[in-house]
């Protein structure tokens, strides 16, 4: 059984069950794992000091990258990335803490398709290759022409992404967006630890910007019949408001 955690706040009762029936459907047994309430905490700074000690709020932010090339993030995060950021990065320490090898993540307004339990087998049958497979994403990485995807079923396979030693160079401000549904070993989970703290980008630029974290990503295809994304509107800081435009220069 692979474990599963759904990121959701208590009070978000019918997107979480909708997203546990789903699960149980691919014969998965889901465990609720609590969101950090991105709106609670900015509102109250003060009285989280686990939180405000690992927060750098910034109109900007520059990441050095290899090879000396960098990549500067402009604009502020909003409360719902804050809360989402942190309920990642607390996540990731979980799997850590309970040592295990991988584990599949969903956001609440994840829904899982039929096919979506036997593609996962198949995944996991490759995972000395990867740190990071995205069931779900928004991708505009570059890739090498070359590169070959890994075949699960007749219908389905994951294809590598980005250009390894060279990803700096031509992946610079290129990332594969999304946090919907997606497998992370232990690798993955304390690379993005040590990179995550203090807070201060979007927890799908952390895992999507491979020129930075360096993870071995895959992404899954066609994805559009294994997952259904954004079912629900985004509700991680209780607003709904939608996520600023991070420039990138």
């Amino acid at each position: 059984m692979v474990p599963t955690f759904i990121i959701n706040l208590p009070k978000s009762s019918e997107r979480r069950e909708a997203c546990i029936k789903t699960c149980q459907e691919a014969e998965l047994e889901p465990e609720v794992f609590e969101a950090t309430n991105g709106r609670e905490v900015m509102a109250h700074l003060d009285e989280h000091p686990e939180i405000k000690s690992k927060l750098a709020i910034a109109d900007e932010v520059k990441i050095s990258l290899p090879l000396g090339r960098s990549v500067v993030m402009g604009d502020k995060l909003s409360p719902a990335e804050v809360g989402c950021a942190f309920s990642h990065l607390r996540l990731y320490q979980e799997i850590l803490d309970r040592n295990l090898d991988y584990a599949l993540v969903l956001e609440d307004d994840a829904l899982l398709k039929p096919d979506f339990a036997a593609v996962l087998a198949e995944v996991i049958k490759h995972s000395d290759k990867w740190d990071l497979v995205q069931f779900a994403h928004l991708n505009g990485i570059r890739s090498f022409f070359w590169s070959k995807p890994i075949k699960l079923t007749s219908e389905f396979s994951m294809f590598p992404e980005g250009m390894r030693g060279l990803n700096p160079i031509f992946n610079r401000r290129r990332m594969s967006f999304l946090l919907s549904c997606f497998l992370i070993n232990r690798k993955a989970c304390q690379r993005l630890i040590d990179l995550g703290y203090p807070v201060r980008m979007p927890a799908d630029y952390l895992t999507g910007l491979i020129a930075y974290n360096g993870l071995r990503l895959y992404t899954c295809h066609p994805q559009d019949k294994l997952v259904i994304c954004n079912a629900f509107a985004s509700d991680i800081d209780g607003t709904g408001d939608a996520r600023p435009l991070h420039r990138m220069r």
